[in-house]
C-alpha cells in the first residue's frame, strides 16, 4: 500500500470515527427528542362539491410546488378474468389527455419537472393509484390544468394503439419484473397461497398475461368512469405557493368536473391459516432461499405498529437476532430480511433468507423458526425496544424533510386521507410506535407469527359522460409564470487545529442531525494492479476497529436511529 494511499484510508477511518464519536455524544439529546413533540405539519383540508378532496401544504424552503395525488383504487378493486386493469390504467394516464396530446412526461418537462422516480412519477398497489409531479412554483397554474384535464378528457384520447401499446409494455414488465428476476415470483406466490380464492389480495398487482390481453378499449374506458372521479380523489398541495391562489385554481381547474357514482369499500378480511403450507419451487436461482409469511393485521389496526418494530428487531442491521445468528455466528446465510406490510384491508408478514452455498436450507428454516418461537415466548429486550423505536422515528422524521416523493409530506398527508379519513394522523401515527412496548410486541409475534400456522415457500436453484357538463375551455394552456425568488441558505465554517474545515448549515424544523465528511480519497489513489482498494476500505470500515467490535458500533449507530455511509 502506497504512502499516499495509507494516509487517504487513515483520514477517511479517522473521519468516520470522529462521525461516531460525534453521534454518541449526542445519544441523550436524540433520545429526549424521540419522545418529545412531534414535527408539526400544518395543512389546510377542504373539499369541493364535487367530492374532490384538497389538502394545502406550505414550506417554502425551496421555490418548488409539488402535486401529488391519491386515486383510491387499486388492484384489490378488480375481479378475477380481469386482474392488472389498476396498474394498466396507470400506463394509459401518461399517454396524454384531448388537450394535452402526446407523453405527459413531455408536458411536465415544459413546466421544469425532473423526470424520475422523486420527480414525476405514479405507481400502483393493491389499495391506491398515486401520481406526483415537483416542479417550480412558477409553473404551479399549469400542472393543475395538465392534470385536471387528465382527469376530464382522458376516455377521449384513448385509442385501441395506446391500449395495445401500453398493455405491451405493462406484459414485459411482468417479464422483467418477476418471471425473468431470480426469486422475482416469491410476492405472487405468497399472495397466492396466504389468501384464499377470491381475496382481493390474492393476485398481484400487475395482473395475469391471460387477464391483460383480455382487456378491452371500452373495459379500460368503464374503469376510468367509475373509479377515476373527483369523490375518488385526494388532491395536495404541497410547497412554496399562495394558498388563496391555489384555491383559486383548483376550483378553476377540478371544480367543473361531474362526482362519479358512490363506491363500496371491501371490509377487513384477514385470512386465517390452519397449518403449514409448503411450496417446493426450482427456477434459474443462484442461491437456495426459503420465504415465511403470515396473514396479519391492516394498515393502522392494533398490532401493526408492533410488527413493524419486530421486524426491525429481527432483521434491520448486522446485530439483529437473525443476521447475528445467521449471518454473522454461524454463516449459513447470506443475508436475512423481513417487512410487515399493513394494507387497507388485511396485512402481511414476510422473513427471507438467502442460504451461503452448501448450506442446510433446513437448518436456517430451523434458526428462524426457533428464534421467532422466542421472541414470542420472551420477547424482546429493553435495548431492541429503544433501539427499533429510534430507527422507525428517525426514518419517519427524514422522510418529513421531503415535500414530495415516496414517504414525503405530501405523500403522508394524501396516504393519511385516503385511507384514514383524516390528513391530520401524523400525531397518531408516531404515538403508536412511540407506545410499543416489549409486552405489546411480545403479544403480536405470539398471536401472528405462529411458527405452526404460515406459508413457507422455498426457492431451489434448477438442475441444468362527463365532460358535457364541464363549461371551462381546456383548450387554452395558462402560461408558467416566473420563477420565484430562492435564498441560499447560510454556510458557516471553521477550520480545526488539525487542519479539518468544518461547514454547518442550520435549519430548525427537524429534530436532526445529519453529518458527512468528505476527503480527498478515492479510486484515483488505487495502487497499481489493486484496483477497488478504496471501493473496498469504505464498505469494510464500520466491521470493526482497534476499540470496538463490527456489533458494538451497529449496536451504538443503532440506538441513535442512523449508520454510517461511505462511498
Amino acid at each position: 500500500m502506497t504512502p499516499k494511499f495509507r494516509s487517504a484510508i487513515q483520514l477517511i477511518c479517522i473521519s468516520l470515527l470522529l462521525a461516531v464519536t460525534a453521534l454518541a455524544q449526542q445519544k441523550t439529546a436524540a433520545k429526549a427528542a424521540a419522545s418529545g413533540a412531534i414535527p408539526k405539519v400544518e395543512f389546510e383540508r377542504y373539499t369541493l362539491p364535487n367530492g374532490l378532496d384538497v389538502i394545502l401544504h406550505v414550506d417554502r424552503k425551496l421555490p418548488i410546488v409539488h402535486v401529488n395525488q391519491w386515486y383510491h383504487v387499486g388492484s384489490k378493486n378488480e375481479r378475477v378474468g380481469r386482474t392488472g386493469f389498476a396498474h394498466l390504467f396507470e400506463h394509459e394516464m401518461f399517454q396524454g389527455s384531448k388537450n394535452v396530446p402526446g407523453e405527459y412526461f413531455d408536458a411536465v418537462e415544459k413546466a421544469g419537472a425532473n423526470v424520475g422516480e422523486g420527480g414525476v412519477n405514479g405507481t400502483t398497489n393493491n389499495d391506491r393509484t398515486n401520481y406526483f409531479a415537483t416542479v417550480p412554483s412558477g409553473s404551479l397554474e399549469y400542472l393543475l390544468w395538465v392534470e385536471a384535464d387528465r382527469l376530464a378528457t382522458l376516455p377521449e384520447a384513448m385509442s385501441q394503439e395506446k391500449l395495445d401499446e401500453q398493455r405491451a409494455v405493462v406484459r414485459n414488465e411482468r417479464r422483467q419484473g418477476l418471471e425473468n428476476t431470480p426469486y422475482g415470483r416469491f410476492y405472487t406466490l405468497i399472495l397466492e397461497n396466504l389468501h384464499p380464492a377470491g381475496h382481493p389480495y390474492s393476485w398481484s398487482v400487475i395482473g395475469s398475461h391471460e387477464d391483460l390481453m383480455a382487456a378491452s378499449l371500452e373495459d379500460v374506458r368503464d374503469f376510468f368512469r367509475r373509479y377515476y372521479t373527483p369523490n375518488n380523489l385526494t388532491l395536495t398541495i404541497a410547497g412554496d405557493f399562495d394558498p388563496a391562489e391555489a384555491k383559486t385554481l383548483v376550483a378553476k381547474y377540478f371544480g367543473g368536473l361531474q362526482a362519479g357514482p358512490a363506491l363500496d369499500r371491501p371490509q377487513r378480511y384477514m385470512p386465517v391459516l390452519e397449518g403449514e403450507k409448503i411450496i417446493e419451487v426450482m427456477d434459474r436461482v443462484p442461491q437456495e432461499r426459503t420465504y415465511f409469511a403470515w396473514p396479519t393485521p391492516a394498515y393502522f389496526d392494533k398490532g401493526d405498529a408492533d410488527l413493524d418494530l419486530a421486524s426491525l428487531i429481527l432483521t434491520d442491521g448486522l446485530s439483529s437476532r437473525l443476521n447475528k445468528n445467521l449471518v454473522y455466528d454461524k454463516q449459513l446465510a447470506s443475508n436475512v430480511t423481513s417487512f410487515n406490510n399493513g394494507m387497507e384491508i388485511s396485512g402481511f408478514f414476510v422473513v427471507n433468507a438467502t442460504a451461503r452455498p452448501g448450506a442446510s436450507l433446513a437448518e436456517i428454516e430451523k434458526s428462524v423458526t426457533e428464534e421467532i418461537a422466542r421472541l414470542a415466548k420472551n420477547g424482546p429486550s429493553a435495548e431492541e425496544v429503544d433501539r427499533a423505536k429510534t430507527k422507525w422515528e428517525y426514518n419517519f422524521v427524514t422522510g418529513l424533510e421531503r415535500i414530495g416523493g415516496f414517504g414525503g409530506k405530501a405523500d403522508l398527508l394524501g396516504q393519511y386521507n385516503t385511507f384514514l379519513g383524516d390528513p391530520g394522523k401524523f400525531d397518531a401515527d408516531v404515538q403508536r410506535y412511540r407506545s410499543a412496548t416489549a409486552a405489546s410486541i411480545k403479544e403480536a409475534v405470539s398471536k401472528y407469527l405462529d411458527t405452526r400456522n404460515r406459508v413457507l415457500l422455498r426457492f431451489h436453484p434448477e438442475v441444468s359522460a362527463r365532460a358535457a357538463a364541464d363549461t371551462l375551455d381546456r383548450t387554452k394552456a395558462p402560461a408558467i409564470a416566473a420563477d420565484r425568488r430562492f435564498v441560499t441558505p447560510e454556510v458557516k465554517s471553521a477550520k480545526l487545529d488539525n487542519g479539518m474545515t468544518v461547514y454547518v448549515v442550520e435549519r430548525h424544523d427537524l429534530p436532526k442531525v445529519a453529518v458527512s465528511f468528505a476527503t480527498k480519497a478515492g479510486t484515483i489513489t488505487d495502487p497499481a494492479g489493486k484496483e477497488g482498494v478504496a471501493h473496498l476500505a469504505t464498505t469494510t470500515i464500520d466491521l470493526g476497529t482497534k476499540t470496538r467490535k463490527a456489533l458494538e458500533i451497529e449496536d451504538a449507530l443503532g440506538d441513535l436511529g442512523t449508520e454510517v455511509a461511505a462511498r
